[in-house]
């Protein structure tokens, strides 16, 4: 703890301190650490009066005298705050006195998005075009992104120490931006030290958010202070009088305070007020009188109030009259209020500086001690007057000559909805709250817009834009029930004909607020009737959006696929005529990802690389996510693996630059489906995990159900296929009514697991359902593709050679690719099956490049052991040869993936054993496929005898033990068996 008394610091001008070595240390080795290009965060938290605030001011001390830059800041206790409030106390100042070559230096390419929201560089670098347009996301990643920069910037000149004060009032925006800070200049030479109260992160969803962030960023350390010893306590007395206490003084100021040391300076404060510490001449000890005047409060607040009282009324009422101002005010703007000369306010103000009640923080700037000390004044302020008073305040920012920036709109606001005037407080709150929106603080913005609805007449105009703005700040917060009902309100309360753009962006957020709670159909016709409702308004943007999205949920969620292009290149062509890659980057990424989904890959790639383009070129990180997930995905489905991986790290880079959840939405799934592709187990565990956390914010069911069926597949492929069925059941629930097109895809992979766990009746079931729903899908469609191959690889399972005949033409559209699996092995397959071995040959050959290639090792394996079945077929001891090392080869690389080869061989519709020998329907021994073969291939049983090298009377033995085991009862018989199970 420091002594707060008057010129009690030690030679380098720093508070001495007092109880807290061990902390300070700590905080000094961070500072340390950090100079040496490593930005951390030090959280310090404990109750009020423990001696934060005056931690991080002997930490300031210190690190000043070492060289460093020190900016502090402080959040307050008080609704209405603007947002990014933290850093807008902290940098406000030093913009105000930095030199403005140096100022122009640190901002350099970043100035016209900070001057946003510090109007103090206006000021500092003279006019600058703050009317730069972009959506609220962006703005707010242009503003994270800069204050980043230059903080970096200053601490690249001597290492910087950010204070920041009272972190569990702090906005969310604000928290926000400190997790930026560190995750985007992770090697700046800057420490930030924070204070927060204890047991109020609870209370503070986004604080816990926030240390959750930075703790996974493992930035974050914490320190907790606890109270004082007794023995300490008895030295903080003696700090503070110049002398040791008396036992019994020191126990009963210990009793009373337990521990804090603020609480304990009031107390010692109130007592030499009033007169009844002495000291004793004898032994210059300090004692209490056997007998206390008065009672002892028993708070904080009763012991700054027992102080207070000792105040003249002359002295006390400015006092209270400055806390209806804040934390901080100016002599200027007291003197105003209580209108008298500046000079007699300093003089009236002298007592409660010496009292150390207020602190001189800079000339003509002042300040509370302490927070309890003006909460105490400001609640003596009666009702009535503190309505004056917020007036008065109101009205002088008001008259002041500056343009209202998002700090003065939230200041004119704050104080407005305290005063009696209604009308100005719900004018500056809905202009607070149109400021934040576009600085996307989207918990600063439903405040501000929540208390100018509750001030708004029900006939006033304004109040549509306010209701439009509280649905938008909602949607952006992610809270999408509260968007509807605000949306649906608005829509309920403007007449059709009156207001056709509101009414259409009303129409459009209530769209996208039902789209993402997965009541696709409310969707559906919200957005037809925003579109409906523009009428001749068709060339604006907001209609190039509305296009986009409804042609998004037409064709990629509810496969309405035909439909879904209109909407779509009515959509490019608007955007194209407005010239605006923010527009056209949407609208090129849509029109291009339904080609591809229809099949027409190599029109729809160029599209979506000219879309990445154009969204690299707006600055838009979220519709640059948007297009990364298109462009992963068109790679995967072209075999090109390691791409997508490329494209997805790409894609997950642009959604943390969003700071939102929805960007992160399948990120991490998608990662994990492509590590199951490769076989790498463990990479696509650890992704799951991320996947789930990412997920558990999101109001739509279906990336979680995305996950699910990825967690699925990873079963499946490693040969679980109880987890594969679970799974893979799980995420159908979600489908069945939220995305019908990946139900289509998700019933392929079940009907799968079923088969290899023997649940032969469930797994027709699937496949019965499945091949019913394919005639309600686009018959070009990628989705046919995907669910066409898990029939395919059904088919091969149980040698059903008149499915393969269907399935065989059908999936040729579809060769070269990659879906769940790669097309080629199902064809390849398939073609086995029907007996054109050459094409078998052929399909297996390039199934096989594409896996050595791209490093798929689950399937490389199957078609080396689909190869060695292949090789074993024939009658050539060069095949054998090669059938052999097909087995050794695979199952070396089976080792190397943990699986085992009658699972692989069970998948493949082959019952194999670990050594590579195959048993073959009916329990056929290799020899008597051997036999069979030969007989399907037309050969007398001499000729099988030559063949083969035995006699005609063993063969007639072969011949006997297939019909007994086939159960047929001659030649044809047999033939006909082995054409049906890919034997000949």
């Amino acid at each position: 703890m420091t002594i707060n008394r008057p010129g009690d610091q030690d030679g380098s001008g720093a508070p001495a301190i007092l109880g807290r070595e061990r902390e300070l240390a700590f905080l000094k080795g961070k500072l340390a650490e950090a100079a040496t290009g490593s930005a951390l965060c030090v959280a310090i938290d404990g109750e009020p009066g423990i001696g934060k605030t005056r931690l991080l001011k002997a930490l300031a001390a210190t690190a000043a005298a070492e060289g460093a830059i020190v900016i502090q800041g402080a959040a307050f206790e008080a609704e209405g705050m603007p947002p990014y409030l933290l850093f807008l106390e902290a940098l406000g100042p030093f913009i105000r006195n930095a030199e403005a070559e140096s100022l122009r230096r640190l901002t350099e390419g970043r100035v016209t998005t900070l001057a946003s929201i510090f109007p103090e560089l206006v000021a500092r670098l003279g006019p600058i075009d703050t009317n730069y347009a972009l959506p609220p996301e962006q703005a707010r990643l242009r503003l994270f992104e800069s204050v980043a920069d230059m903080l970096a910037a200053i601490a690249a000149t001597a290492p910087l120490v950010l204070m920041l004060d009272d972190l569990h009032w702090a906005d969310r925006a604000s928290l926000d931006l400190l997790c930026h800070v560190l995750r985007y200049q992770p090697h700046a030479p800057m420490l930030i030290a924070a204070t927060f109260r204890q047991g109020e992160t609870g209370s503070s969803r986004a604080l816990e958010h926030a240390l959750d962030d930075l703790t996974r960023l493992r930035r974050l350390h914490r320190l907790n202070l606890r109270p004082l010893e007794a023995a300490e306590i008895a030295c903080l007395i003696a700090g503070w009088l110049g002398g040791p206490p008396d036992e019994r003084t020191a126990a009963v100021l210990y009793a009373q305070s337990e521990g804090n040391p603020f609480f304990a300076e009031e107390l010692l404060r109130d007592w030499k007020e009033a007169g009844i510490l002495r000291r004793t001449p004898e032994d210059g000890r300090w004692s209490l009188p056997d007998q206390m005047p008065t009672a002892l409060p028993a708070s904080i607040a009763g012991a700054v109030r027992q102080r207070l009282a000792r105040l003249s009324t002359e002295h006390i009422d400015p006092l209270r009259v400055a806390s209806i101002v804040g934390r901080s005010f100016t002599v200027r703007r007291l003197a105003e209020l209580l209108a008298q000369p500046e000079e007699t306010v300093e003089q009236i103000l002298r007592p409660a500086v010496g009292a150390g009640l207020i602190l001189d923080v800079a000339p003509g700037m002042c300040a509370f001690a302490h927070e309890k000390i003006r909460e105490v004044l400001y609640i003596e302020v009666s009702a009535l007057r503190r309505q004056r008073l917020h007036e008065r305040i109101g009205l002088a920012l008001e008259a002041e000559p500056a343009s209202p920036d998002a700090q003065k709109l939230s200041a004119l606001a704050f104080h407005f909805v305290r005063s009696p005037d209604r009308v100005r407080g719900a004018r500056y709150s809905r202009q607070a709250g149109v400021a934040a929106l576009r600085a996307y603080a989207a918990e600063e913005a439903i405040a501000h817009f929540r208390t100018a609805l509750e001030l708004l007449d029900g006939s006033d105009p304004s109040r549509g834009e306010t209701i439009l703005g509280l649905g938008e700040a909602y949607l952006l917060s992610g809270a999408e029930e509260e968007a509807a009902a605000q949306f649906r309100a608005l829509l309920a309360q403007v007449p059709r004909g009156e207001d056709p753009l509101t009414r259409a962006r009303a129409a459009h957020g209530l769209g996208l607020a039902l789209w993402r709670r997965d009541a696709l159909e409310d969707a559906r016709q919200a957005l037809q009737e925003g579109l409906a409702e523009l009428g001749d308004l068709t060339a604006r943007s907001e209609a190039v959006m509305l296009r986009v999205d409804l042609a998004t949920l037409l064709g990629i969620i509810l496969g309405r696929m035909p439909e879904s292009l209109e909407h779509a290149k009515k959509g490019l062509a608007r955007a194209r005529g407005l010239r605006d890659p923010r527009w056209q980057a949407p609208a090129t990424r849509t029109v291009g990802f339904l080609m591809v989904l229809d099949n027409r890959l190599q029109e729809g790639l160029p599209m979506l690389e000219e879309a990445l383009s154009l969204a690299e070129a707006a600055d838009d990180p979220a519709e640059a996510a948007e297009v990364c997930s298109a462009l992963a995905q068109t790679y995967a489905w072209l075999g090109q693996v390691d791409r997508s991986r490329q494209i997805s790290l790409r894609r997950e880079a642009f959604a943390l630059r969003c700071h939102q959840p929805y960007p992160l939405r399948y990120v991490y799934s998608w990662l994990a489906f492509l590590d199951t592709v490769q076989g790498l187990w463990t990479a696509a565990g650890s992704k799951l995990e991320l996947a789930s956390a990412a997920v558990a914010r999101m109001a739509s069911h279906r990336p979680a159900a995305f996950l699910d069926q990825v967690r699925g597949f990873l079963a499946y492929q490693r040969g679980d296929f109880a987890l594969a069925e679970q799974s893979m059941r799980i995420a159908l629930e979600t489908f069945r009514s939220r995305d019908p097109l990946e139900y289509v895809l998700c019933l392929g992979t079940l009907a799968l697991a079923l088969r290899s766990r023997g649940k032969n009746p469930e797994a027709d079931a699937c496949r019965d359902d499945l091949t019913s729903l394919l005639n309600d899908v686009s018959s070009g469609s990628l989705v046919i593709g995907s669910a066409r191959s898990c029939l395919g690889l059904l088919a091969i399972a149980e040698s059903d050679a008149a499915a393969a005949a269907d399935l065989y033409p059908l999936l040729l559209p579809f060769q070269g690719q990659h879906h769940w699996f790669l097309v080629d092995r199902v064809l390849g397959g398939l073609a086995a099956l029907l007996g054109d071995f050459a094409a078998a040959a052929a399909h297996l050959s390039e199934a096989e490049a594409l896996a050595a290639r791209e490093h798929i090792r689950p399937e490389h394996t199957r078609l080396l052991i689909m190869q060695a079945e292949a090789a074993q077929r024939e009658r050539s001891p060069q095949a054998r040869e090669r059938a052999a090392h097909l087995r050794t080869t695979s199952q070396a690389m089976l080792r190397d993936l943990s699986l085992s080869y009658d699972v692989q061989a069970a998948m493949l519709g082959i019952r194999g054993g670990a050594g590579g020998r195959l048993h073959y329907p009916a329990g056929l021994s290799e020899r008597e496929v051997e036999v069979l073969r030969l007989l399907a291939g037309g050969l007398s049983n001499r000729d099988i005898a030559q063949s083969l090298a035995l006699s005609e009377h063993t063969v007639a033995k072969h011949l006997t033990s297939i019909f007994n085991k086939t159960g047929v009862d001659n030649r044809a018989g047999a033939v006909a068996f082995a054409v049906r199970n890919g034997l000949a």
